[in-house]
Formats: C-alpha cells, sequence, structure tokens
C-alpha cells in the first residue's frame, strides 16, 4: 500500500486489538537509496518498517506500544533528511520544480514516487509531473537528480491566459 505524505497525519496507529496508540506525524527516508528507516509519532516516538503488521485504510497496526522508541535511539538518523521542497533538476541541469509530495510504499519500504510542481510567481502552478524511483538518480541535501528522459514525457501544463 502506497502512503503519501501529505495524508500522514490522518493514520493512526494502532495494535493487534485495534486500540490507538498514538497519530502518524512522518516518515524518515534514507537519502542514499530511498528506503523508508522510521514512522514518526506525534509523540516523537518511531517504529521500523519491519514492525508493521498491516496496512489498512487510515491506520497502521504493529503488534503494541513497546516498539515504540525514541527517535534519537535510532542509528540510522544522520542519513535521513526532508525529500519536501527539494529543486528537482535532470542530468542535463534543467529545472523541473520542486517536491510537493511524495509516496511510500509499505510493502517494499521505499520511496515509491515524487510529485514535482513547478510554479509561476510561487504561487501558479505551471507543471506538474510525478517521478518514479527508477528515474531519480541522486537525492543530495539540496536537491533531487532525475533522468534526461523525463523532458520527452508530457507534462501537464496550465495556461497562464486562461488562469
Amino acid at each position: 500500500m502506497e502512503i503519501f505524505y501529505k495524508n500522514i497525519r490522518q493514520y493512526k496507529i494502532v495494535d493487534k486489538n485495534k486500540d490507538k496508540i498514538a497519530n502518524l506525524k512522518d516518515i524518515l527516508i534514507d537519502l542514499r537509496n530511498g528506503r523508508v528507516v522510521a514512522f514518526v509519532t506525534m509523540d516523537h516516538l518511531c517504529f521500523l518498517p519491519t514492525d508493521i503488521l498491516g496496512c489498512h485504510q487510515n491506520e497502521i497496526q504493529i503488534s503494541n506500544k513497546f516498539f515504540l522508541k525514541a527517535v534519537n535511539d535510532l542509528e540510522q538518523i544522520n542519513q535521513c533528511g526532508i525529500i519536501i521542497g527539494k529543486k528537482v533538476f535532470t542530468k542535463s541541469h534543467e529545472f523541473l520544480g520542486r517536491v510537493r509530495d511524495f509516496a511510500v510504499d509499505t510493502n517494499t519500504n521505499y520511496l515509491e514516487l515524487i510529485k514535482v510542481v513547478k510554479k509561476f510567481f510561487f504561487f501558479l502552478p505551471i507543471k506538474k509531473c510525478e517521478i518514479n524511483l527508477k528515474n531519480i538518480i541522486e537525492i543530495n541535501e539540496k536537491e533531487v537528480i532525475v533522468d534526461d528522459i523525463l523532458i520527452q514525457e508530457p507534462l501537464r501544463q496550465v495556461d497562464l491566459a486562461t488562469a
């Protein structure tokens, strides 16, 4: 099942008996390979993707609340970073826009796709595209680099005269 970043605050963390443990707040992703490192709750506790028993509509099931750990106890915390807002460029340095949303797959525990939006004067979207993990070359501290093939694919564009 894929979980979009913009919808994560709707997800509840429940135990085997469907009792609510916490609400989901964030997803930590390893920028080197796109792997999900941990899911973070509103209480700043986290659990690993391997602790998930099932993922259903708006709830993630884990065995019990004892699987929750402090975020600072994670060994991989130094490799994690923020993806939302990063600039997206092709290999040939064409600016595609900024990352506005992303999805992770709870079956593979990897980043599945990113949604990129290019705006005109910071508020009017003029280009939107979705980029799969296989087309992402690198995610570093400043930007996301993707394949040039995306330039040839049609992107949804907004006509500024009618907008």
